[in-house]
């Protein structure tokens, strides 16, 4: 079958909703990129029953893409084969596992899988931290192997979840596929501040973060339980403003100083930014970027987090040089946040982490790493397929495009 180089297919659980979670909003970003390039772009799902959300279809159709009506693996593929898809991202390890014999059977699709984050990883520090069964982790282990292997290029926020994955895969495995570091969100003239914001007038602390992730809600319980403190005994007394779902039953027993304002709009959480002295996100075990922190930086608020929540941070990947302060235990995250008093050292924070998302999660430099990805997993699908691939351009016509995706 030839296929269309520009026709690409977008492959989620189900229909990618923004507002849902950091995840899926990174996905809406990859479509808002191909149409950008000029795609087609067809979204697909896998299980999620779309008529729940039944504004979600207009609201990515007014992104510029189209959404497949039905779910499953046969809607896949009559979408891979009516509209002639050169190119497929698939989202997440268990999603790529399922869509694998269905891509397999078509070899001339080129196939990126995005990984989002090290989801096994995370699970065993979890199970480290908290004491819980690891042997999901290890399952989940398994099957983000096997998706890697199924894919011609998979794709991690940072260049240290990149060389964990190759580093972990099975030895002795043949295999053509790639796994590359490429920046996780598309931050718009929106997410960037076009200039410093003054730190006058700003007060309190602010958390980012719903109780439905068992990060947040360990994080949390530690601030309570040993970073406030430490922070009020040294005279601190800024109030804990905590943002998203936070069902009574889940927030700790001790509340006092904490303000929760529940899941609010992105003009509400950015008045919030401007608001606010700094973020703090005192992540003891997680994985992949956290949008939260890049919002953050973006905004023009300093950031305050631990070595897990800075690790997928792809403008980490040369050294500390973002204005994000790193701090790993009670002590040390209390005196990063009172060290931030200081007017001086909190603008030459901000400037630095706004000047360092700007070059990795700006539109521009967002949209070249997409447009390398796609020339890379053409790349390997020819190495793959062992001939050139034939496809035809959208505009009719077949021609050879071997790096050219």
């Amino acid at each position: 079958m030839t296929v269309d180089p520009r026709a690409v297919a977008v492959i989620d659980a189900g229909w990618p909703d923004p507002t849902r979670s950091a995840g899926e909003r990174a996905t809406v970003d990859l479509v808002d990129a191909l149409v950008a390039r000029g795609d087609l772009v067809t979204i697909v799902g896998l299980g999620r029953d779309p008529r729940e959300h039944s504004g979600l279809g207009a609201v990515l159709a007014s992104r510029g893409a189209q959404v497949h009506p039905t779910v499953g693996l046969a809607a896949v593929a009559t979408v891979l084969d009516a509209e002639r898809c050169g190119l497929v991202f698939v989202q997440r390890p268990g999603p790529m596992v399922r869509v694998a014999p269905v891509l397999a059977a078509r070899p001339e699709v080129a196939v990126v899988h995005c990984g989002h984050d090290l989801h096994a990883e995370r699970l065993g520090a979890e199970a480290a931290v908290l004491g819980t069964d690891p042997r999901r982790a290890r399952l989940l282990a398994v099957a983000e192997r096997a998706a890697r292997h199924a894919a011609d290029v998979t794709t991690y926020p940072s260049a240290t979840e990149a060389a964990v994955a190759e580093a972990t895969d099975a030895p002795g495995v043949s295999t053509q596929s790639r796994v590359v570091a490429v920046p996780y969100y598309r931050l718009g003239p929106g997410d960037l501040d076009r200039g410093a914001r003054p730190d006058s007038g700003r007060r309190g602390i602010l958390l980012v973060g719903g109780a439905d992730h068992a990060p947040n809600r360990d994080a949390l319980a530690w601030t309570v339980a040993e970073v406030l403190p430490r922070l009020r005994r040294a005279g601190v007394d800024d109030p804990v403003t905590v943002v998203g779902d936070w069902p009574a039953a889940r927030r700790p027993r001790s509340t006092d100083g904490l303000r929760f304002t529940g899941r609010v709009d992105d003009a509400t959480l950015r008045a919030l930014h401007h608001d606010h002295r700094l973020l703090l996100a005192p992540l003891r075990f997680g994985a992949g970027a956290k949008r939260k922190v890049v919002a953050a930086m973006g905004l023009g608020l300093p950031v305050v987090t631990t070595a897990v929540g800075a690790r997928g941070l792809l403008v980490r990947d040369a050294g500390p040089g973002d204005g994000v302060m790193v701090a790993d235990t009670p002590d040390a995250l209390a005196d990063a946040v009172r060290a931030l008093a200081d007017r001086e050292r909190w603008r030459a924070c901000t400037r630095a982490a706004h000047a360092a998302v700007t070059v990795v999660y700006g539109v521009d430099p967002y949209d070249r790493s997409v447009e390398i990805t796609a020339r890379l997993a053409g790349g390997v699908r020819d190495a793959r397929t062992g001939f050139r691939a034939r496809e035809t351009s959208a505009r009719g016509g077949l021609r050879d495009v071997r790096g050219t995706a």
